[in-house]
């Protein structure tokens, strides 16, 4: 389990780095495996400041490129995440097959800056994968997306369909903003086409 209690951290995957692995690693979380062992699993941040910046295909925080994000828990602190290449901000990592999932996000406080330009969603699926089990509560949320990402869900379109997004409950948040800033994908539900289930919104903001 990796646990961030205090302080400042600032995390980047560089777009140029020499290791053959680390062009596609996520900032905070997995390596890139191509779906075997690049897995995000159990990361909590209570407080603090984090900064996390990828460049090509892995999550802000959560998996790496091909891999899922799972048991991903925010409950305080300041968060920053952009990623340029198909990860989510929060949640899974680029995949053309479907393998980089958000599975199990919590947050619970804090306040939450999220950009993901390369078509994974603000929080949740990585590029055409899909997203299950998020819960927002009790924090300061903006997470914007594009490339048919949703801004809270499901990750864009590859072939058919863009991820699906099942089980998203947000409540009593401080502040909430969630865009797909192209207008393909929902701002709360799934990528571009795909399908959703289960989704409550209750923040007044929204």
């Amino acid at each position: 389990m990796l646990v961030l209690l205090c302080g400042c951290l600032w995390a980047k995957a560089e777009e140029a780095a020499p290791a053959e692995y680390s062009l596609q690693s996520v900032a905070i979380g997995g390596g890139n495996a191509d779906g075997k062992n690049g897995n995000g699993y159990d990361i909590a941040i209570s407080d603090g400041e984090v900064t996390a910046v990828t460049y090509s295909g892995g999550a802000g925080i959560g998996g790496g490129y091909d891999s899922p994000g799972e048991s991903l828990t925010i409950s305080g602190g300041t968060v920053e995440i952009k990623t340029y290449d198909g990860g989510a901000g929060i949640g899974g990592g680029e995949s053309d097959l479907g393998h980089g999932k958000g599975l199990d996000i919590t947050i619970t406080g804090g306040t939450l800056d999220i950009t993901a330009n390369g078509g994974g969603a603000g929080i949740g699926g990585g590029f055409d994968s899909i997203c299950e089990n998020i819960t927002i509560s009790g924090a300061s949320v903006t997470a914007s997306a594009e490339k048919g990402g949703a801004g809270i869900g499901g990750g864009g379109m590859y072939y058919v369909k863009g991820g699906s997004a099942k089980n998203i409950h947000i409540f009593d948040c401080i502040y909430l903003s969630a865009h797909c800033e192209d207008g393909k994908g929902m701002d709360i539900g799934a990528g571009e086409n795909g399908d959703w289930e289960n989704i409550v919104v209750e923040c007044a903001n929204q």
